[in-house]
């Protein structure tokens, strides 16, 4: 996993609930999903994500701001958060 989501450690159980809200997450946008997919499970630049997803490198690093703060929000609350919302 990459430095994206650092604040997750790899045995711990908020790798679980890492899990549940990309769940989750992929119920409101699956498109969010398969960014975070690209950038910190296969370690694609954002360069390489924003041609496979065929979308600009700004909004890569944007979009992947709103997910970090949503997934950290979610996973450290333990309360559902609204896309709209981060």
């Amino acid at each position: 996993m990459s430095d994206e989501l650092a604040w997750v450690d790899i045995g711990s159980p908020e790798l679980l609930d890492l899990n549940r809200a990309l769940d989750e997450l992929g119920a409101l946008d699956p498109e969010k999903v398969q960014l975070v997919e690209l950038r910190c499970f296969l370690g694609c630049t954002a360069e390489e994500t924003a041609a496979l997803m065929q979308i600009s490198k700004s909004t890569v690093d944007r979009e992947l701001r709103f997910i970090r703060s949503w997934l950290y929000r979610r996973i450290h609350s333990g309360v559902a958060v609204d896309a709209a919302e981060a």
